[in-house]
């Protein structure tokens, strides 16, 4: 492996490794699109092949293999002959690769439009949408959602939500993601968001609210707002009150920040300060069509997630925002293919 902090960008043996990462990306997506078993079975012999003709392809498919688990254990989802929900794609031929063949063994195969809708739907991270959920929007997309009773919601990209509305209580679910509450006001039924281990209630108020796999965040733009921790304490919250609740100690985190902030992502702005890298990369990952990668030297990228980092970043453009995060840390990010970015700790090797 070589060392990001040493190597320059252009250096030809990162280069190599580069491409032969993504073209045993390729071979993965190009196995996972077989219509049969005895297809795949073809395609496999192929690949077999391939790694065979160079040493440094090796490392690079045991590299694509940890990546490919990263985008949520996708891989044992699509099997031969099975469909794939949610996606509209033209009738797409494939045809095998021969030994022989050098690069770009699935693009060559199979048409664009076909490629990114597999990878839509396979090279996703931040785990899998509810598609059962009432609301629920795609990477890089936002929702408008009038309540009958004159409530708004603006729910952010990659989310979903329930809404259930009854003579006595206003009641949403927030299944995954982000979203912003204008609540209007009702004093006879209070609007009640579930969240994870996190009920929040109000009578009219303007709140947002944050569910991802490491925490649960509520921050108050107006009003005030009731939070009760499943088996735990319960919360007043006023204007620029913030409480972050993490999912795996249950650790009660509460801070200032202005009111005015809450929601800033409906203008395409990402407000952080001093939080950490991962929880940062969790809310660009719902902006980025592909697969974020975090990697350090032992593949695992702990050394980079856990910095902290502060600033306005800018959700419409999710790689400048994180090549600007990298560069506070002296790393740097890296395109695989259109769809997967690798992001590097200045200390990191690949």
């Amino acid at each position: 492996m070589t060392d990001t902090a040493k190597t320059p960008p252009d250096d030809p043996a990162r280069r190599q490794a580069d491409e032969a990462l993504r073209q045993a990306i390729d071979w993965l997506m190009a196995e996972q699109a077989a219509a049969t078993a005895s297809e795949r079975a073809q395609i496999q012999a192929a690949r077999v092949q391939w790694l065979a003709d160079d040493p440094l392809r090796g490392k690079a498919w045991r590299k694509a293999e940890r990546v490919w688990r990263l985008s949520g254990e996708a891989l044992p989802l699509i099997q031969p002959g099975g469909s794939v929900p949610m996606v509209e794609t033209p009738p797409v031929v494939v045809a095998f690769p021969s030994p022989s063949v050098g690069k770009n063994p699935w693009r060559r195969r199979v048409g664009g439009l076909a490629a990114a809708a597999c990878l839509a739907l396979v090279v996703i991270s931040g785990g899998w949408m509810p598609w059962g959920a009432e609301y629920r929007t795609g990477t890089g997309t936002m929702q408008q959602i009038a309540l009958a009773d004159g409530s708004q919601i603006t729910l952010a990209a990659g989310s979903a939500l329930d809404t259930a509305l009854s003579a006595d209580r206003r009641g949403v679910i927030l299944r995954e993601g982000q979203a912003f509450f204008q609540v209007a006001p009702d004093r006879q039924r209070p609007f009640v968001v579930s969240a994870g281990a996190m009920t929040i209630t109000v009578t009219g108020t303007a709140f947002d609210v944050q569910r991802e796999e490491t925490e649960t965040v509520v921050a108050v733009a107006s009003g005030a707002v009731e939070v009760r921790i499943e088996g735990g304490e319960t919360l007043s919250l006023k204007p620029g009150d913030r409480v972050r609740l993490t999912a795996t100690d249950r650790a009660v985190q509460r801070d200032r920040v202005t009111p005015q902030e809450p929601g800033l992502w409906r203008d395409g702005r990402l407000v952080v300060s001093n939080q950490p890298v991962v929880q940062v990369i969790e809310t660009l990952r719902h902006h980025f069509h592909g697969l974020i990668v975090l990697e350090d030297a032992d593949g695992t990228g702990q050394a980079l997630a856990g910095r902290v980092v502060t600033g306005v970043f800018d959700l419409r453009d999710p790689r400048t925002a994180l090549e600007t995060i990298a560069r506070l840390h002296g790393g740097s990010v890296r395109q695989i293919t259109p769809y997967v970015l690798v992001v590097s700790a200045a200390d990191g090797k690949n």
